[in-house]
């Protein structure tokens, strides 16, 4: 029997991920300070899952399925700073109401299966550095971002740093269509 990721308990999460033209734009945002994350990590994050069993990640991948949210243009605007936990990241301009839209269907889908979910506000941003010292917060030459699918990424602790894995992504649409493996969707 072949041993999957999705038959086995994960560290996941719900993102945007750029595709490579856009993840160099943002790579090249990277300061010089603190660990930078690998361009291949780039992304922005929906909403952090944590541990997920087998059972709560067959449910959570058919509700992405049904996930109704049109495409939707980012625009990055500003590199920042978060002191406390020393990160650095690229923020948007303004949230567009699709991407909060995406993030609300998703959290509303992991509460029903039972995750339990950190309860700080949603701040959509890029990170770019960890363990950064401190950086003066200052505009960017804006990097455009259209939004066409969102996935499903596993986090794997390794000790050079943490490895994000994409398992799955799902077509942003305005209509319903079939649940998990149909629409569109595609396992990595």
């Amino acid at each position: 029997m072949m041993e999957g990721w999705e038959r086995r308990k994960a560290r996941l999460f719900f993102a945007l991920w750029p595709d490579a033209a856009v993840r160099g734009r943002i790579a090249a945002q990277r300061p010089a300070v603190g660990r930078s994350v690998a361009e291949e990590n780039l992304h922005l994050t929906l909403l952090f899952l944590g541990s997920v069993d087998v059972e709560q990640s067959r449910r959570l991948r058919e509700a992405a399925a049904t996930v109704i949210v049109p495409p939707f243009e980012l625009r990055l605007v500003r590199l920042d700073y978060w002191s406390r936990s020393r990160v650095a990241w690229l923020g948007l301009d303004e949230a567009p109401p699709a991407l909060l839209s995406l993030h609300r269907q998703l959290k509303a889908a992991a509460q029903k299966v039972g995750l339990a979910l950190e309860s700080r506000r949603y701040r959509p941003h890029v990170t770019l550095a960890r363990d950064a010292a401190t950086i003066a917060p200052r505009p960017i030459d804006p990097i455009h971002w259209t939004v066409t699918d969102f996935c499903l990424a596993e986090s794997v602790l390794r000790p050079e740093g943490s490895q994000y894995l994409v398992r799955q992504r799902w077509p942003l649409r305005t209509e319903v269509g079939p649940a998990v493996g149909g629409a569109g969707a595609t396992v990595e």
